[in-house]
């Protein structure tokens, strides 16, 4: 269903049924293709009238070269299939939504359509100390419009110069001997950095002044760095962060460029700190009388204090992300901790040799930690040595200058106490959990976990009595957002189903999550009846809420009174997954499929559909082999795991070549209305699970860089 990006039409004829809604490409959105330097191919997707960006694999780019409006989602499916030979309804139909919510569709998003809802006076307060907290904070920003513009004409009236290469050559010079002369002024204690005309007051005033000036200068430098790429510089602005005054820009665009460009945009900001740094120093040293003497060696300290910050990559500012360009590792810093604080110890417990990415994230992640511990050090004796003296004189003046040192002490400890609300309110949260994982379930709360128990097809056979004694015994989890609840390559110890909230499934080092799980889906019950380790992790996409059934539990309560309904219907789930076809389905996808296929057994001899023949169904070959014959010639032989009768079923055309079995076959049998059944149904499911989903526009590996090219710097 296509439609401007401005109207409603299109999306007000959106059916319920995903499957039937047919995607088209916004005219607004351009596509740029790169590649790693591994050689694996990706493509950036930029709709730049909304600064929304989205990075797709190269089956995601498959499916969207196929959007014009013409294919339903269905039919992107089987697309996929043809292409890929999997079938992938959870994949195909999240990508789609998460397309149409990052604006790269022709129909707006849903929400976008919503009515106005009015707010009463409760409401209007509510809004206003929100509003009051996000300026606070930094999450609402004054913007200056048409920044683009402004940006170009500075490049082009000159601000292009700066790149030249005799600069380039000088800027080093600058960084060295500036550098060094201004280590020598500050061991000398001549310039005092925090008194101005003998006033702690208004040498603190300047300090806040002349860092917003380091600031706006260092934005400007990513900007214009940007432009000089031929990037387009989307919006800048002022914000408090963290109480103070600051500058931003959003330089996203960026990643519309090689990474040679994304990386120069990068270090643009703290490197313009190092040469500015270095010109103060050498102006002090040859005026150091001068009147302005004392100013330029503060905006020095303050400039090299920025890039000090800055390039460290244990901290999540541009050095940071010089290294998730470099390495071409996203989430770098979260992956390094998780595994640092839980499977690091897992490997050394059981002397297993650690992989080149492990020790990368070992080093990483420890080295992290330690930098966060000196840190917290250098700050309590900064206050020991230096600020606790500027803050006993501060007390002791006047009323302004007591103001003064509460606004010090505000901007300075703000960030530390918003931190730690967040990380309380998040422990709270937590050991409430943990306080409810223990406490026996009663009446309503029984009753909830039945229902949900109840939607888990893999536990239809157990009785009233079971699921009672199951739900009684489950432990209740509560996961904040990024958290690994299994990890790929790790023995399981837990059947998990999911409550509410989002899970993700993550494979190998892929950049994106394979699926995602909501409310019934269900996990970790294949490794655990087999003791084999996870195939993939599981990670919390949202506040995940789930209930745990023990290995102990699981083996009394669940697989004995199953017996071998359980046994046939976990084992029918293993041997689906054989099939390459199956690969991408999630276990409720599978649960859904395994009693729609059917199973024929044919001899020797035996045609299974001759040529010509109408197509009805996917065949699966279970066991033994067939050939493949086209007008009576062989062209190729099936085996276990193979599939056919696709090309016909997908293209809606009568079978062109004959099958005939070489051996006693055994086959699964998919018929076509089954297929479209099971897209239906699982339409569902994603349109639930998108609901909890926050998607930004960003994908995984620029969304967390761009954030901080638009932050502060």
């Amino acid at each position: 269903m296509s439609g401007s990006p401005r109207g409603t039409q299109g999306a007000r004829q959106q059916p319920v049924d995903i499957t039937e809604y047919r995607p088209k490409q916004s005219p607004q959105v351009t596509t740029v293709p790169f590649v790693t330097r591994h050689g694996e191919p990706y493509y950036i997707l930029a709709n730049r009238d909304r600064v929304k960006y989205l990075r797709l694999a190269p089956e995601e780019y498959h499916l969207w070269t196929l959007m014009d409006g013409t294919r339903t989602v269905k039919d992107l499916i089987y697309e996929y299939f043809m292409a890929f030979k999997a079938l992938a309804f959870d994949q195909v139909m999240q990508l789609v939504a998460q397309l149409r919510r990052s604006y790269m569709l022709a129909d707006p998003p849903e929400e976008d359509l919503a009515p106005v809802q009015t707010t009463g006076a409760t409401g209007r307060v509510r809004a206003l100390s929100r509003a009051v907290w996000e300026i606070t904070t930094g999450r609402r920003t004054l913007h200056i419009h048409h920044i683009d513009g402004l940006i170009a004409v500075l490049h082009r009236q000159g601000g292009w110069v700066l790149y030249a290469m005799p600069l380039q050559v000088l800027y080093v010079l600058l960084s060295v001997v500036g550098g060094a002369l201004f280590v020598r002024h500050f061991v000398s204690g001549r310039y005092d950095l925090f008194q101005t005309v003998g006033s702690y007051g208004i040498g603190l005033l300047l300090l806040i002044g002349l860092n917003f000036l380091c600031l706006t200068v260092h934005e400007a430098a990513h900007a214009l760095t940007a432009k000089h790429y031929g990037a387009r510089v989307n919006q800048a602005g002022f914000m408090l962060y963290y109480g103070l005054p600051a500058a931003f820009v959003d330089t996203t665009d960026i990643w519309t460029k090689p990474p040679s460009a994304r990386i120069a945009t990068t270090w643009a900001g703290p490197y313009s700190g190092a040469i500015l740094a270095g010109l103060g120093a050498v102006i002090v040293q040859a005026m150091p009388d001068s009147w302005v003497a004392p100013i330029l060696h503060r905006l020095s300290f303050l400039w090299l204090e920025n890039l000090l910050f800055n390039v460290i990559p244990f901290l999540e500012l541009d050095g940071y992300y010089l290294a998730v360009d470099w390495l071409e590792m996203p989430l770098l810093r979260e992956r390094a901790l998780a595994f640092v604080r839980r499977d690091l110890w897992d490997r050394l417990r059981h002397r297993q040799p650690l992989t080149g990415r492990e020790r990368l994230l070992t080093r990483f992640g420890g080295l992290s930690l330690v930098f966060s511990g000196l840190v917290l050090v250098s700050a309590v004796l900064a206050w020991e040595y230096r600020m606790k003296e500027v803050a006993r004189t501060l007390w002791a003046g006047g009323v302004g200058s007591k103001a003064l040192l509460v606004l010090l002490l505000f901007a300075l400890g703000f960030p530390l106490v918003a931190q730690l609300a967040a990380q309380t309110r998040a422990t709270a949260r937590s050991a409430l959990a943990w306080a409810r994982r223990w406490r026996v379930p009663h009446g309503r709360a029984v009753r909830e976990r039945e229902m949900l128990l109840r939607q888990v097809q893999c536990l239809s056979g157990l009785s009233a009595e079971e699921v009672t004694q199951v739900a009684t015994r489950m432990a209740h989890h509560l996961f904040r957002p990024g958290r690994i609840v299994v990890r790929e390559g790790t023995l399981p110890d837990r059947f998990y189903v999911i409550d509410h909230g989002v899970a993700e499934v993550w494979v190998d080092h892929e950049l994106r999550p394979r699926r995602r799980l909501g409310r019934g889906d269900y996990f970790g019950e294949t490794s655990l009846r087999d003791r084999v380790p996870h195939a993939g992790t599981v990670r919390a996409g949202t506040w995940l809420s789930a209930f745990a059934v023990l290995p102990g539990d699981f083996q009394r309560w669940v697989a004995p009174h199953l017996c071998a309904q359980l046994d046939d219907r976990l084992s029918t789930l293993q041997a689906l997954r054989r099939f390459s076809v199956f690969a991408d389905l999630t276990t409720r996808e599978l649960d859904t499929l395994a009693p729609r296929l059917q199973r024929r057994r044919f001899p020797p001899g035996a045609v299974v559909y001759a040529e010509g023949d109408p197509s009805e169904a996917l065949y699966l070959i279970d066991s033994g082999r067939a050939e493949v014959l086209a007008r009576g010639a062989q062209r190729r032989i099936l085996q276990s795991g193979d599939a056919f009768g696709e090309v016909a079923l997908l293209r809606h055309v009568p079978e062109p070549e004959t099958v005939r079995a070489q051996t006693a076959l055994e086959v699964l049998i998919l018929p076509r209305s089954d297929i479209e059944s099971l897209q239906a149904t699982m339409s569902h499911h994603v349109i639930a699970v998108g609901r909890d989903v926050h998607v930004d526009g960003l994908c995984h590996i620029c969304g967390p860089a761009a954030a901080s090219r638009s932050g502060a710097g």
